[in-house]
Order: C-alpha cells, then structure tokens, then sequence
C-alpha cells in the first residue's frame, strides 16, 4: 500500500508543478500546451507604419492578437493555437501601409493532420514580403519580414 501511495503522491506533485526535488519535473515548464500554434513576428523594416486591415482565425484561437499598428523599423507579434480535439489553427492577417499604397496578406494553415503551408504576398512590387522559419513542427515560430523592393523606386 505505501508503495502504491508513494507513485500517487509522486504523480499529484508532478502535475502541479511541484519542483521542491532538484531538476525533477515530470512536464517541462516551456513545454507548449497547445497541440498546434502559430508564433508569428512580422518585421517592418520600411519607413512606413503597417496598420491593420483584416484579421480572421478559420481555426483556432487568438491567445495574443495581431498590434494595430507596426511602427516604422519595429515588429509586431501575434499567436494563435488549436482549441479543440485534434484540431490546428488557420487564419488570415492583412496589414496596410499607412498610405494605402501596398497591401500584405499573411495566410497560415498549422493542421493537426498533413502538412503546415503558408501563403505570404504585396500588393505592390515596391514592397517583399519574405518568411523564415515554420515548415516543420506542431508548435511554429515563424519571422516575416516587410521591406522596400531592391532597385525599385516609388513612382
């Protein structure tokens, strides 16, 4: 009986956290709960500020929802993950240039069967829109970076 109560008692702490024992941990405290995410920082790395036109989850949930705006030079991060039994997440952000002259689509599909695909454009051949990172994996980090196009300039 103490040993049953003993494996019980070891069990409970596991699963609450409890780390009183050193390095002992049944679940890692960075692991990832959700069984699919999307982690997705986009760069703004033109003189102009992005400002939101449209955001949409197809599945999922927003745990951190997509800045309005994404000044000049800086980054802006959003995350959605799967909320259902054997479910992923998929959505749609588009951000405009403050000035109405280019617009930039972000397009994730992370499901929980198949394959992870994405789809990134501009609107306007004087912007890139470029993506790293995310092919593989259940749990995505992914960096999309919005620049000037190189050796274009604006009418």
């Amino acid at each position: 009986m103490k040993r049953i109560s003993l494996r019980i008692l070891i069990f409970l702490l596991s699963i609450s956290g409890f780390s009183g024992f050193s390095g002992f941990s049944v679940f890692s405290a960075n692991a990832d709960p959700s069984a699919r995410s999307a982690d997705i920082t986009i760069y703004n790395n033109t003189s102009k500020t992005l400002t939101i036109s449209s955001m949409e989850l197809l599945h999922g949930q927003w745990a951190h929802k997509p800045p309005y705006n994404i000044f000049p030079n800086g980054s802006g991060y959003f995350r959605s993950e799967s909320n259902g039994f054997l479910t992923g997440t998929e959505g749609i952000v588009k951000y405009r240039l403050r000035d109405n002259s280019s617009m930039f689509t972000i397009h994730w599909d992370i499901p929980y069967w198949g394959f992870v695909s994405y789809e990134i454009n501009s609107s306007s051949p004087l912007y890139k829109i470029s993506r790293e990172g995310g092919d593989h994996g259940d749990n995505v980090h992914v960096k999309i970076t919005i620049e000037k196009s190189a050796n274009l300039k604006p009418l």
